[in-house]
């Protein structure tokens, strides 16, 4: 066999594998995306959800991160705050029930986040929304 064709069939092999990996890893990220949908607001331990999922906590920090180019808490904290964001608008529940209702143990940890990716606290959202 020649160099050249030798050459050709490692780079085909080569080619699948990483194929093979991409569509790999888009199927751990469409898990990792809908387990965050589902226990968003619950406290995730992010070791027994990698586990759940069947991949390791860094890889699975990895692909979250190429997907969204967000680390996994930062991602988890932006959906909660969209939840929140939704439940102050269309319910008349109290900052600390919705605090809770998305995965907060209380409500200066909502009043955080949501001035981190709102500009502003929750209840100015509420005001300038009705």
């Amino acid at each position: 066999m020649s160099l050249k064709i030798a050459f050709a069939i490692f780079f085909e092999g080569m080619m699948q594998y990483l194929k093979k990996q991409k569509i790999q890893s888009n199927d751990y990220g469409e898990r990792i995306l809908n387990y965050l949908d589902r226990h968003y607001c619950e406290e995730i331990d992010f070791e027994e959800m990698a586990e759940d999922i069947g991949i390791s906590y860094s890889y699975m920090r990895k692909i979250i991160y190429e997907m969204t180019g967000q680390s996994l808490i930062e991602h988890l904290n932006l959906r909660r705050i969209e939840k929140a964001k939704q439940m102050l608008a269309e319910s008349n529940l109290t900052i600390a029930q919705i605090a809770s209702e998305v995965g907060y143990n209380n409500p200066q940890s909502l009043n955080r986040f949501f001035r981190k990716f709102e500009g502003m606290t929750p209840s100015n959202y509420k005001q300038v929304k009705l």
